[in-house]
């Protein structure tokens, strides 16, 4: 950047800027969301929130694993100032989600049972597997191919995915020494394997109406979407499952079938 420029924003030339001002539409905060509804005494609570309570604590442990992932690794490869501005918004958006997890659990866990539930890593082994997993990637182009298949995989509802996808795998293209397919194939079905593990350690079905073995062959369908668009390398590719979590209502008891 010149010496002679005072400020980078705005570049509206920029993919980066595009997708940066994207993701400021969808910006939410932890203290919107009403949580009055869930039971505030674990030891009495019914099955379904116990599962709940799982669900979160493992899903806030994988957005503290995203937050690194971007924080630590993805924020060193680029030196461009518009990618490194839309990855320390996402870094917010992840932590707003954490927070948003971490706020259930503190206000509704006794003490007691916190120091048992708080350890994420050692309760659950999906958790502790996709922790270890996300820190083994050398190159930029891993690093970008592991985060966009934990995020795909892990965040199949959020309206953020889209843009956190489009923004990765631009990232990806313009990225060198990307590895060949066999290789990016056994990265995808490591993290196909972990979610789905995952899924049954977090008992998510119980809060959903989704059975188990439907999730399996989704979250299965989902990954295998993100590698057929890695070998793509179209600016505008996009997975169909994202093109129908776009548009998805989904409800904890009501969830849009996305094959249909």
């Amino acid at each position: 950047m010149s010496a002679n420029v005072i400020s980078r924003f705005p570049a509206y030339e920029k993919k980066e800027w595009k997708i940066y001002k994207e993701s400021q539409k969808l910006f939410w905060v932890a203290d919107q969301i009403d949580i009055g509804d869930v039971a505030s005494d674990f030891t009495s609570a019914t099955n379904e929130h116990r599962n709940f309570f799982r669900v979160c604590l493992i899903s806030g442990a994988i957005d503290c694993v995203h937050f690194r992932s971007i924080s630590v690794d993805l924020m060193k490869d680029f030196k461009d100032l518009e990618a490194i501005y839309c990855l320390g918004y996402q870094m917010m958006v992840d932590k707003n989600h954490h927070e948003f997890y971490a706020r259930i659990l503190h206000d509704t866990v006794q003490q007691v049972q916190r120091r048992v539930l708080f350890n994420k890593v050692e309760q659950f082994a999906s958790t502790g597997a996709k922790t270890t997993w996300s820190t083994l990637f050398s190159t930029p182009a891993w690093r970008i191919i592991g985060y966009t298949c934990t995020k795909v995989l892990a965040d199949l509802i959020s309206k953020e995915l889209k843009l956190q996808f489009q923004f990765a795998f631009h990232m990806y293209t313009i990225t060198m020494q990307k590895p060949g397919r066999r290789a990016i194939r056994s990265v995808v079905d490591k993290a196909i394997e972990i979610e789905q593990t995952f899924c049954v350690e977090s008992k998510f079905c119980a809060v959903t109406s989704i059975e188990l073995s439907d999730m399996m062959s989704f979250i299965k369908y989902c990954g295998d979407s993100v590698y057929d668009v890695l070998q793509m390398e179209e600016p505008d590719a996009l997975p169909p499952v994202l093109r129908w979590a776009e548009s998805a209502v989904v409800s904890k008891r009501e969830v849009q079938d996305p094959m249909e």
